[in-house]
């Protein structure tokens, strides 16, 4: 087989998304049978001879496979693999020879698997890291958590707006991983602000946790934040395009940070038409492959979440396809040694309304088994534009799943009087109010609690009143009140409405 029979069939492979049709895949369920017959049989050495793509990022990911551990599977196939991979001595297998899987091969096996084998391979593969407290049954990546990063993104950079979206996720429980926001403007002086103030919400509240200003690194690299953030994809030319840094720059600009949040995406390469013929799964697993360089090569703690739903009706179009995807990026994450957090979107061209992703994601974070999923006040992120995952659904998630947020966190969370006397979230107005009052009393702020408590009460109202999704509380096991439920179905409705339109 060569370079294009071999690209070919890695596409053909692929169970459909719309996407795949970008880089030569088929809704043809026979030909896509075949081609994973023909990737089924495949030995690993004979995978590994044929280079997909040839640039400084595929040289980066050989450099980086153990070679011995590579030629002692070599005459391996792609079906015997996925058969150690899901017999009961799959943890083992995996443990002796994970160095020596190429990228490209976790991305044949993930191809060859159905969504139950996939979801088998999520839910077997965790990876803590190694600086874990002795003790701590829930760090993140445990099999036991089920964590939140917080994005509390503003449409206009307003700090109080994303001061009260990370107040109102903590009464939720959420945050124990990372507080984020993703700035509108993307200049150097918003940047810093930004950057000041998440570092001002960690320190005042003193909560055990992280904090990133989702800008990448390449693009500002004066900034030394708490953690740096870079968007990564699958080939130089993609990276290239996105951070406008030659791939040997862009690792140079990484090595200043000990620890970093990386981001993948199905898609994004087709977006940014820098796919070079390369499939959407197999994209994403050479991602991943760079993270791991990161990780173990480079001794940078990595942060890993990928966003699936984003990327609109052109990648995917059903809430199975945002399933399978998002059960692809955890086993190829898992596989590769990482802990892998979800962001599970939903944009309004893709027709996926608010209840129907709440019931996907819920599906996905049961049969993905992530490390943590984004947190948002409400389902819709204002400033992406997009449904997502809100605050009030993590409680439930973790209660479903039956996992925790980090200890430290919920040791943090009780102190700071979130977490009431049967262990769950207190998830109300007064909370975030409270949580606000604490703030700014630790600022220097010298009035009475109560004063700041009827404070933070009015400016909740206030941004109630602008369209956020805070202070509304909840029905009985976090469910939205009817209110916002209403507010949802309308923003939907008219969005649907005016793309309809748009296109007539």
């Amino acid at each position: 087989m060569n370079h294009q029979e071999l690209l070919q069939t890695f596409a053909f492979a692929n169970e459909f998304k719309e996407g795949d049709l970008y880089t030569g895949g088929t809704q043809d369920d026979q030909i896509r049978a075949e081609a994973r017959r023909r990737l089924s049989a495949m030995r690993l050495g004979d995978l590994s001879r044929i280079a997909l793509v040839e640039d400084s990022l595929s040289d980066c990911l050989s450099r980086s496979i153990h070679k011995i551990l590579s030629r002692e599977i070599a005459a391996l196939t792609v079906a015997a693999v996925k058969r150690f991979l899901l017999s009961s001595n799959a943890v083992m297998w995996w443990r002796t020879y994970h160095a020596g899987l190429s990228s490209e091969a976790i991305a044949a096996i993930v191809k060859t698997m159905t969504n139950d084998e996939l979801s088998a391979v999520a839910r077997k593969f965790f990876h803590p890291p190694s600086t874990s407290s002795a003790g701590e049954s829930s760090v993140v990546g445990s099999p036991q958590h089920l964590g939140s990063r917080i994005q509390a993104n503003s449409p206009r950079d307003d700090e109080e707006e994303i001061l009260f979206s990370i107040l109102e996720g903590l009464s939720y429980g959420c945050g124990d991983v990372m507080l984020s926001v993703i700035p509108a403007f993307g200049d150097l002086e918003t940047i810093i602000k930004l950057d000041q103030l998440l570092s001002g919400i960690v320190e005042r509240l003193k909560l055990p946790t992280r904090f990133c200003v989702i800008t990448d690194i390449a693009t500002n690299p004066s900034i030394k934040p708490d953690i740096g953030f870079l968007h990564l994809a699958g080939t130089s030319k993609a990276l290239k395009t996105m951070t406008k840094l030659d791939f040997d720059e862009l690792l140079d600009r990484a090595a200043g940070f000990d620890e970093l949040c990386f981001e993948t995406s199905q898609g994004l390469e087709l977006v940014e038409n820098a796919a070079e013929q390369m499939d959407m799964v197999t994209l994403e697993a050479r991602a991943f492959g760079l993270a791991r360089y990161f990780r173990q090569h480079r001794r940078i703690r990595a942060n890993v979440y990928s966003t699936a739903g984003l990327n609109g009706q052109g990648i995917f179009q059903t809430s199975g396809q945002l399933l399978r995807a998002c059960l692809e990026s955890a086993a190829m994450a898992k596989l590769h040694g990482l802990p892998i957090g979800l962001n599970i979107c939903s944009t309004f061209q893709l027709g996926i309304d608010h209840a129907a992703l709440q019931q996907v994601t819920a599906q996905i974070a049961e049969q993905a088994a992530p490390a943590f999923l984004t947190a948002a006040a409400g389902n819709i992120d204002p400033t992406l534009g997009c449904l997502t995952t809100s605050f009030r659904e993590h409680p439930r998630l973790r209660r479903e799943c039956g996992k925790q947020m980090t200890p430290a966190m919920q040791h943090r969370l009780t102190e700071l009087g979130v977490i009431n006397g049967s262990g769950e979230p207190a998830a109300h107005a007064l909370t975030t109010a409270k949580l606000f009052a604490r703030y700014a009393q630790a600022g220097g702020d010298e009035r009475s609690p109560e004063t700041l408590q009827a404070e933070g009460l009015k400016k909740l109202e206030q941004l109630k009143q602008r369209g956020f999704d805070l202070g509304y509380g909840h029905l009985g096991d976090y469910t939205a009140p009817r209110e916002v439920e209403r507010r949802l179905e309308a923003i939907y409705a008219e969005a649907r409405r005016g793309m309809h339109a748009n296109s007539d």
